[in-house]
């Protein structure tokens, strides 16, 4: 089962179509999407959502 879907370097004119989207998705499944903005795309903010290890080589340099 997916626990939780993180998609990264979103960009920041997606969010008005995402409000689109997310209105049509039941509530269980917005909670399991993680979009993180280029700002956020951190090895700290991706850590809390995986294992340091698994993280990309170019993330876990910054």
């Amino acid at each position: 089962m997916v626990q939780k879907i993180l998609i990264v370097n979103v960009p920041s004119l997606f969010s008005p179509v995402w409000s689109v989207i997310a209105a049509f998705l039941p509530a269980q499944h917005k909670e399991r999407i993680v979009m993180l903005t280029a700002s956020k795309t951190t090895a700290a903010e991706m850590s809390k959502y995986m294992p340091a290890e698994h993280l990309p080589p170019h993330v876990r340099g910054r």
